[in-house]
């Protein structure tokens, strides 16, 4: 109380900002000043309830600003503020509480088109996960009709792969369903036609 401006020594985070909605495929500035201290080197620190999860990765950095790319390192969707520090700990600057969304979207990498896989094969469904997109349903789908076959469900996209047995008891041309929610809703992708061989 009754400190003047010039008394107060502080960094001051201006970006993000309070209600921001960051996308995890995108890229932002962390920008901040120093109020009545020299220009020093920090360090950042991504906070989500007070704690440190993780260093935001950049493409450049200046002294007062990091063009941070988060589809480096996507953050988990959630609420999170940027921890701007000197080096020496003197001095600490937050941004105001900004929100990740969960976004992106899933790339099918196995099966491959044209596969000859043998029924009751164990096999390793492979995807790539861009962004930040957290659960996977897998199915086996026929391309001639008839209903999917439940592979797996809430499996963590994070994973990029995972050991199933095909079993479909018919053969035919399948393909894998990927479905995983984005946006507060559902998204499908599939794999590439695959043959499943029933022996006879």
């Amino acid at each position: 109380p009754g400190a003047s401006n010039a008394q107060v020594k502080m960094i001051q985070v201006d970006a993000p900002k309070a209600g921001d909605v960051l996308s995890p495929t995108g890229t932002y500035a962390i920008h901040w000043q120093f109020i009545n201290l020299p220009v020093s080197e920090v360090s950042l620190a991504l906070l989500r309830d007070n704690e440190p999860v993780a260093t935001p990765n950049g493409s450049t950095r200046e002294t007062y600003q990091l063009d941070w790319n988060l589809g480096l390192q996507p953050p988990d969707p959630g609420n999170y503020k940027v921890a701007v520090e000197t080096l020496d700990h003197a001095h600490r600057g937050l941004s105001g509480l900004f929100a990740v969304e969960e976004q992106g979207w899933i790339e099918p990498r196995y099966p491959l088109q044209g596969m000859q896989l043998e029924n009751n094969s164990s096999q390793e469904i492979r995807w790539k996960r861009v962004g930040n997109i957290q659960k996977l349903d897998l199915a086996l789908l026929p391309l001639g009709g008839g209903g999917k076959q439940t592979l797996a469900a809430g499996v963590d996209a994070k994973l990029e792969k995972l050991e199933v047995v095909l079993n479909p008891g018919a053969a035919g041309q399948y393909k894998i369903e990927f479905k995983y929610t984005v946006a507060g809703g559902f998204s499908y992708v599939y794999s590439e036609p695959f043959t499943i061989q029933v022996a006879p």
